[in-house]
């Protein structure tokens, strides 16, 4: 309950979409168009292209 209250009000004040990464579960930034339509945060990308 309390993650979502966080979650929901990160989302509103646009620190963060409010939509989890699919490989770690960590909201992703706003600030990341790629992130927000593929659904993968951008330390997992950079993980993965190493």
């Amino acid at each position: 309950m309390t993650s979502v209250f966080w979650l929901t009000l990160r989302a509103l004040y646009e620190m963060e979409t409010g939509r989890p990464c699919r490989s770690c579960g960590e909201p992703i930034s706003h600030r990341d168009a790629f992130g927000t339509s593929e659904g993968v945060c951008r330390r997992c990308r950079d993980r993965a292209e190493v």
